[in-house]
């Protein structure tokens, strides 16, 4: 389903917001990947006619994060 244009309000309410993070190199034999949620986010997407000219404004609240 393709995405109206318009503003479009994003939230934990709505969408889950996650961190991955990967090891690469010589850090690739130690410490362990990570999947973080961030609880308290906001985000905001513009959805113009001309993609390109669509944007997202991301927020997030970095104490949320488990």
């Amino acid at each position: 389903m393709p995405i109206m244009p318009g503003t479009h309000k994003l939230g934990p309410e709505k969408a889950s917001l996650r961190i991955e993070t990967k090891r690469t190199g010589a850090a690739a034999k130690a410490g362990h990947d990570l999947l973080i949620q961030v609880k308290s986010w906001h985000g905001t997407l513009e959805v113009a006619q001309d993609l390109g000219q669509s944007s997202l404004t991301l927020g997030a609240d970095s104490g949320s994060m488990e």
